[in-house]
């Protein structure tokens, strides 16, 4: 089976230099807002019955902690989050039972750490000699910049086995919050009479890990896990969230799947349904394979699904010939898929993070996304999401790079645009002064670009096609930025007169507000379109002096559906989606 992310095949023959991210490879952490909680069901919580008490760390004299690190550094109990300069903004886990938690901070002591080996260990040992099949469960939330997590299982308190966990998480990526972790540890401790269990965090300068509600349950016999999916369009296998019918492409799914059962899995299949609102216009199954107790294998489609103009969901799942003991992971559900309009984007939308200052010199940073060119396209726009924490009035700009079947050739970038108040935490708009003309076939990076300073941009999903350009070398994303590409069909040589752009309510049902503001006198006009182009508003303010304004436009004649604005200011135009919800 084909590994899920890897680099591009055209970059890998490059003569540049290549490496996974690493602090050592220029690669800096990254400040963000923490991960959004999601819900927790309380069937997650326990997997299967429980065995023995919760052990949520409500009793600190439960917990036995140690460590071997240099500087020593210890696991806390207690309820308050890390504390480091970059892993704060995780905030505390929040986790089912609430209150007092275990945490690594691994960050707060500092970048010139040279070894954290840290455990926090089960004071007492819990009797599984009943127990033929045993499962251990606990609430997680992770970082990660260099560090291994692992669970560790032993019978006398001395010899342990020890489980990694969390080792799929990219670099600079978290887990969410919290994230369920279940493991069956039947081959290491099963019938056992005495049987402890430890969370040891190993690294250096990482973020911080966090722990409760620790659980050994009944293991499963049969349970099947959803871990992580990918999409797969055109030779460079990329995936896409925002694509013009110009750009309309073959397209196949799989996913990552985990046997956590004592059984084998017989027939397992990847079921993927594609559904456009109204109707399912793909469902097809993956070829049924054998996976293994306890291991991980990754099942892909050989059908292809062509999407045409719309707004679709897509749902992959996962199943056997056995009937699956517990069913809350063996589905998910991917970010909303348009196509139509003028923008070609790589991410789903959702930030994760962001990257920003490379290195330890104030050198011209390039970071972005490799874009397949399925039809003719004018590149005129590139679309940037600009980190919350980005300093105002640091100069930024946008690059195009084009891949000769050699290395990176350098096309073009736009004029240095300086960060305002209303850029951080959004997506702008950069106008190239010339129409790029691509064609079907190439092969274009388009990037988000920097001098050193703190500029800093957005990244979204896992996925392959990313690149981070830094003194002449090139390295490997693991997620991809906020990097769209915009077609349209005019240069201009001016940059755009317009700040602060919001757009309310979106989703919009009756009316939707525009509002912006204009630092000098310009000439504005607003349209809105439809999927195929079409023009359903249209209106032309004509010369504007500089100063804010404000226009309601109706909706309630739009039928339910996803339509593109664009606001146009001396023909710098910004041009994203408008979602109509009309009851």
């Amino acid at each position: 089976m084909r590994k899920i992310y890897y680099l591009a095949s055209f970059l890998l023959i490059s003569g540049m230099s290549l490496a996974q991210h690493s602090q050592s490879l220029l690669v800096n952490k990254t400040i963000s807002d923490g991960v959004q909680s999601r819900p927790i069901l309380n069937s997650e919580r326990a997997a299967g019955d429980p065995i023995g008490p919760l052990m949520d760390f409500s009793d600190p004299t439960d917990w036995v902690i140690a460590n071997t690190g240099t500087p020593s550094s210890n696991w806390v109990i207690g309820t308050a989050g890390p504390t480091g300069g970059f892993s704060e903004s995780m905030d505390a886990i929040v986790s089912t039972s609430g209150g007092n938690f275990a945490m690594f901070d691994s960050d707060a002591l500092g970048s010139n750490t040279s070894s954290q080996n840290a455990t926090i260990t089960s004071a007492s040992p819990i009797d599984l000699s009943a127990y033929s099949n045993v499962g251990l469960t606990f609430e997680s939330y992770y970082r990660n910049f260099q560090g291994s997590c692992f669970v560790g299982l032993s019978t006398d308190g001395v010899a342990w086995t020890d489980v990694p966990v969390h080792s799929l998480l990219p670099l600079n990526e978290s887990t969410d919050n919290p994230e369920v972790v279940s493991i069956n540890i039947s081959g290491i401790v099963a019938n056992e009479a005495t049987v402890w269990v430890r969370f040891r965090y190993e690294g250096a300068w990482d973020y911080a890990w966090m722990i409760d509600d620790v659980q050994f349950v009944e293991g499963f016999e049969d349970n099947l896990v959803m871990n992580q999916a990918f999409m797969s369009a055109g030779t460079e296998a990329l995936d896409y969230y925002m694509i013009p019918t110009s750009q309309i492409q073959p397209t196949t799914f799989g996913a990552w799947v985990e046997n956590n059962g004592i059984n084998d899995q017989m027939m397992t299949m990847l079921n993927v349904v594609v559904n456009d609102g109204t109707s399912d216009v793909y469902n097809e199954s993956s070829v049924g394979l054998t996976v293994p107790a306890f291991t991980m294998d990754s099942l892909e489609l050989t059908t292809v699904w062509t999407p045409v103009a719309g707004e679709f969901e897509v749902t992959l799942s996962t199943s056997s010939v056995a009937t699956d003991q517990f069913t809350a992971d063996n589905e998910l559900t991917l970010e909303p898929i348009t196509v139509g309009g003028s923008v070609y984007a790589r991410d789903n939308g959702i930030s994760t993070g962001s990257v920003g200052y490379l290195g330890e010199t104030a050198v011209a940073t390039s970071m972005g996304n490799i874009f397949e060119m399925v039809g003719d396209f004018n590149l005129g726009e590139i679309m940037i999401g600009v980190g919350s924490t980005s300093s105002e009035g640091e100069p930024m700009y946008a690059d195009v790079r084009l891949w000769n079947g050699t290395e990176w050739v350098y096309v073009d970038q736009t004029q240095d645009h300086q960060i305002v108040a209303g850029d951080l935490g959004s997506i702008i708009t950069l106008t190239l002064d010339d129409v790029i003309p691509l064609q079907a076939g190439d092969i274009v990076y388009v990037g988000a670009a920097h001098y050193g300073g703190n500029a800093r941009f957005l990244t979204a999903q896992v996925a392959e096609g990313a690149i981070i350009f830094n003194e002449g070398a090139a390295s490997q994303q693991n997620s991809v930025f906020i990097v769209r590409m915009g077609e349209s069909f005019a240069g201009v040589e001016e940059t755009a007169a317009v700040t602060g752009l919001q757009v309310y309510p979106n989703p919009a049902s009756t009316q939707v507000t525009f509002a912006y503001t204009l630092s000098t006198k310009a000439n504005v006009s607003l349209v809105i379109t439809d999927l195929t182009g079409k023009t359903v508003s249209a209106q032309d303010f004509g010369m504007q002096n500089g100063g804010n304004y404000s226009t309601v436009v109706s909706t309630s004649d739009l039928s339910n559906g996803v339509y593109f604005y664009t606001l146009s200011v001396d023909g710098v135009t910004t041009t994203e989606k408008l979602t109509i919800t009309n009851n």
